[in-house]
C-alpha cells in the first residue's frame, strides 16, 4: 500500500509486503505489514502496529500504539512489533519481533 500523502482507515490496515505514506498513517484497530511500516511524519493506532523487518516515522515525528486500549489490555494490543527497536516511540512500548 503506498499514498503519496496520507493513509487513513477507521478499522485497520493490512498489506502482504508495505505500507507507505508520505505523510501519515493513522488508524482506529492495527497496522500490519509483511516488511515494512514508513511514513514521512506520524504513524498512530488505536492497537498495535507489527512489521516483518522495519517501522519508521519521520525523523520529527512519532510512532503511537494503542491509543484506544484500556489500561489492563496494554500488555495484548498496545504494543509495536518489528525486528529492530523503531526510535520515536511515543505511546506503546516495543515487544521485539
Amino acid at each position: 500500500i503506498e499514498a503519496g500523502r496520507s493513509i487513513e482507515a477507521g478499522e485497520y490496515i493490512e498489506a502482504g509486503w508495505y505500507i507507505e505514506a508520505g505523510w501519515y498513517i493513522k488508524t482506529g484497530g492495527y497496522i500490519e505489514a509483511g516488511r515494512s511500516i514508513e511514513a514521512g511524519w506520524y504513524i498512530k493506532t488505536g492497537e498495535y502496529i507489527e512489521a516483518g523487518e522495519c517501522i519508521k516515522s519521520g525523523s520529527d515525528y512519532g510512532i503511537y500504539a494503542g491509543l484506544h486500549v484500556q489500561l489492563s489490555q496494554k500488555e495484548q494490543c498496545g504494543f509495536i512489533a518489528t525486528k529492530e527497536k523503531p526510535q520515536n516511540i511515543m505511546c506503546g512500548y516495543w515487544a521485539g519481533e
